[in-house]
């Protein structure tokens, strides 16, 4: 067998009893993978550390302190981010490998998830491709504080990676229209304390242009109706969104007393 990967692997844990096997079934190809969980009720920990992970625990401080906290742990010089809904597949592996000897020549790389969702592969649209940094150097990298939506913020040149990382982010509508809300109350309390305002129709400005984008610009069509329903759904969220952020600054903006 290949040696490991001198690649650290950080994936967050909370309640991923369901995920993990399918997350962690290639651990052996790699140095070192931390499984940081903020406090599960499952049996996430137990099996994390039967696939061979190093498991760490930490309450959740938000989600850029958390993610620098579990970044800091790795003892490797290269750091992949991977989450638990998400697989490490054999030609994904193989492209690291091949990469190792030139890895340098990049402070970090982009990967490009697909999403698989009411048992299809999504190909158009808002959710493919969806190109994110998660492989990235040592000493490279910050995390902006955000209330949601961290991202990493890279010192120096950026790569891409060709091979696709399964996504299997929701288990049904009802999950993902529950995930919805808990993010875009999240996205207007922190759009709100950066001081943002805005108009009155922004919310459905927005949203018809989020569908009409999805759907027609980035080809969502071409997914049949499951592609529409998604254009939709998206175009729902951003209105939500928006829609709170409204109602924050017209409270704000209320008199007091």
């Amino acid at each position: 067998m290949p040696k490991p990967l001198p690649i650290t692997v950080c994936t967050l844990c909370l309640n991923e009893a369901e995920n993990l096997p399918r997350c962690l079934k290639l651990r052996e190809e790699f140095d070192e993978w931390i499984v940081l969980d903020t406090g599960s009720s499952d049996h996430s920990i137990a099996i994390a550390r039967a696939l061979g992970a190093r498991v760490e625990q930490s309450i959740w401080l938000n989600f850029s302190a958390t993610r620098r906290y579990h970044f800091s742990l790795a003892r490797n010089r290269w750091i992949l981010w991977i989450d638990a809904d998400e697989e490490i597949t054999p030609a994904f592996v193989e492209e690291l490998r091949n990469l190792l000897p030139r890895i340098d020549e990049h402070s970090a790389y982009t990967i490009n998830r697909q999403m698989f969702f009411q048992g299809k592969w999504i190909h158009h649209g808002d959710w493919f491709p969806d190109r994110v940094t998660r492989l990235f150097r040592d000493g490279d990298w910050t995390i902006p504080d955000r209330t949601i939506h961290e991202a990493l913020k890279i010192e120096g040149s950026l790569g891409s990676l060709t091979e696709l990382i399964p996504h299997y982010s929701y288990k049904s509508w009802a999950d993902r229209r529950k995930r919805i809300k808990t993010y875009s109350n999240l996205w207007a309390q922190n759009e709100f304390e950066q001081g943002r305002k805005i108009g009155p129709l922004t919310p459905e400005f927005r949203a018809t242009w989020k569908f009409f984008r999805g759907l027609v610009l980035k080809g969502g069509i071409l997914d049949g109706w499951l592609g529409f329903q998604i254009a939709l759904s998206n175009a729902r969220e951003v209105h939500l969104k928006y829609r709170l952020l409204r109602s924050d600054t017209a409270s704000s903006a209320r008199p007091k007393g």
